[in-house]
């Protein structure tokens, strides 16, 4: 019944896996966008999150791991089905009126863009020598995403705090004990 799928070749397996990096690129950006800066805050929470549980499993350090580098292929194809499992995993939880829906969102978000950057790390180590510099494009587009949120959701966070606008702020008093105040 499925003769196709067994003679597909490499190459078609390595373009159908950039076809869908790159669809996934677009998609978590414009979702992204859609939700705004919270979002993209919470995502890269998320990404750090599942990065570090990664560097533990693999011992290789935080941005290694977000960046999907550090990495043999047999270990990076391992990471990639794990990164699978875990969207689908998360996908479970993603009901509208569960309470936990915003958190399985942004792992589903994380999971899926490390999983997508691991992928493309791998098939720029073991493709086509013809595929390998398209999947290295799209691994680097990835890895600038990533790179991007945890730092944009900061950048917003100080924007809003410099505007003056009522919050508290911590003042150090002495080492190790704070004290606040209300700014007005």
């Amino acid at each position: 019944m499925c003769n196709w799928w067994a003679d597909r070749r490499e190459c078609d397996v390595v373009e159908d896996d950039l076809a869908r990096a790159k669809s996934a690129l677009i998609a978590i950006r414009v979702r992204l966008d859609k939700h705004g800066i919270e979002k993209a805050r919470a995502c890269g929470d998320a990404l750090i999150h599942v990065a570090r549980m990664l560097s533990d499993g693999f011992s290789i350090g935080v941005s290694e791991a977000l960046a999907g580098r550090g990495l043999r292929a047999k270990d990076l194809d391992a990471a990639y089905r794990d990164l699978e499992r875990s969207v689908h995993r998360c996908r479970t939880f993603m009901v509208e009126t569960s309470p936990c829906f915003e958190v399985a969102d942004d792992l589903v978000n994380a999971c899926s863009l490390l999983e997508h950057i691991y992928r493309m790390r791998f098939h720029s180590m073991m493709a086509d020598p013809k595929l390998r510099p398209a999947c290295e494009e799209v691994a680097q587009n990835l890895v600038l995403l990533v790179g991007t949120l945890p730092r944009l959701g900061a950048k917003q966070t100080q924007t809003v705090a410099d505007r003056g606008s009522t919050r508290i702020a911590a003042r150090r008093v002495a080492p190790g004990s704070f004290r606040y105040k209300r700014d007005e």
